[in-house]
C-alpha cells in the first residue's frame, strides 16, 4: 500500500477535522428534511477515497461535489413540475385563475421523497428523513384543502416532481464509485452502476410522466372538465365547513324591503330569506347575502 505524503496527511486530517464535522452540523442539516440524506452521502463519498491508495488533496476537494446533483437538473425538475401543477389545475378549475410557483414547489417535495427512495441504499438515517419527509408533505397538502387555495396545482406538481425525481435524481452507488474513481486493483469484481430497482424505477416514472402530460394536454385542448368524471375530486382542494364556504363563484343577491322587513335571494343557490331591518346598510346586505349563499 503507498503511503501518504505530508501534505496528503494533513490534507486527510483536515478533512476528517472540519469539513465532515462542519456537513453533520446541526446549522447545516436542519435546512430540510432531505439534506440530511446528502449530506450522509457526501460524508460517505469522503470516507471511502481518503482511505483509498490514491488520496491527494485536489481529489478530496473533487470528491465533496461530485455527488451533488447538477442544477440543470434540478430547474427542469422545478420547471415541469410546475408545468404539471398547472396543468392538473386547469382540470379541474376552469372557471377561476390561480397564480403562484407553489406547484412547482410541491414538485421539489416530491422529488426530495423519490430521491430518497431511489437511492435508499446509500443512506444513512433513512426512516428519520422519510418520516420527516412525509409529515411535511401531509401538512402542506393538509393546507390545501382550505378555501382560496388551490391544491391541484399542489398535487399536480408534486406528482410532477415525484415522477421527475426518480429518472433526474438517481444516484451511482458506492461500490461503483469505488471501483472507477479508487486506486487501480482496488477491486476487481465489477459493480454495476446502478441497482435493478433503480433502474425499473426510472423506466417506470418515465413512462407515467410523459403519458401523463400527453393525456393532460389531450384533454384540456378539449375542453374537458374533470369534475365531470369525478363527483368528489373538489373535495381535494377544499373541505367546507361551517367556518367557511368552498363556493369561490361571486356572489349576489336580490333585496327587497317592505316597511321594516329585509328580503333577500341568493343568485347563486336560490336561497330565500327575511331580515327585521330597517334601511339596512350595503355592508349588512353584502354580510347576509355572504351567509345566505353559503
Amino acid at each position: 500500500m503507498q503511503n501518504l505524503t505530508s501534505s496528503d496527511g494533513k490534507m486527510r486530517d483536515f478533512v476528517y477535522s472540519r469539513i465532515i464535522p462542519w456537513l453533520k452540523s446541526p446549522v447545516v442539516l436542519p435546512i430540510t428534511a432531505g439534506y440530511d440524506g446528502l449530506t450522509s452521502t457526501r460524508v460517505k463519498y469522503c470516507k471511502l477515497y481518503l482511505n483509498s491508495d490514491e488520496a491527494s488533496p485536489g481529489s478530496a476537494v473533487r470528491l465533496l461535489h461530485r455527488d451533488q446533483q447538477p442544477a440543470v437538473r434540478i430547474g427542469l425538475l422545478y420547471l415541469i413540475s410546475g408545468f404539471g401543477g398547472s396543468l392538473l389545475s386547469a382540470l379541474f378549475i376552469q372557471s377561476n385563475i390561480s397564480v403562484g410557483a407553489s406547484g412547482a414547489v410541491f414538485g421539489l417535495l416530491g422529488g426530495m421523497l423519490s430521491e430518497l427512495i431511489t437511492n435508499w441504499t446509500i443512506y444513512a438515517n433513512k426512516v428519520t428523513a422519510l418520516l420527516i419527509l412525509v409529515v411535511i408533505i401531509v401538512i402542506n397538502l393538509g393546507v390545501g384543502i382550505l378555501p382560496h387555495v388551490d391544491n391541484f396545482a399542489h398535487l399536480g406538481g408534486f406528482a410532477s416532481g415525484f415522477l421527475l425525481g426518480f429518472v433526474f435524481l438517481i444516484r451511482p452507488q458506492f461500490g461503483w464509485v469505488g471501483q472507477r474513481y479508487g486506486s487501480p486493483g482496488h477491486s476487481s469484481t465489477s459493480r454495476p452502476k446502478f441497482k435493478m430497482y433503480q433502474c425499473i424505477l426510472w423506466v417506470i416514472s418515465l413512462i407515467l410522466l410523459i403519458s401523463g402530460l400527453i393525456t393532460g394536454l389531450v384533454l384540456l385542448l378539449r375542453g374537458v372538465d374533470l369534475n365531470d368524471n369525478c363527483s368528489w375530486c373538489h373535495y381535494l382542494s377544499c373541505v367546507p365547513t361551517s367556518r367557511w364556504s368552498c363556493n369561490t363563484k361571486p356572489i349576489s343577491c336580490m333585496s327587497e324591503q317592505t316597511g321594516n322587513q329585509l328580503s333577500l335571494t341568493c343568485s347563486n343557490n336560490g336561497k330565500t330569506n327575511t331580515y327585521p331591518l330597517l334601511n339596512a346598510t350595503a355592508s349588512e346586505i353584502r354580510g347576509l347575502c355572504s351567509q345566505l349563499c353559503r
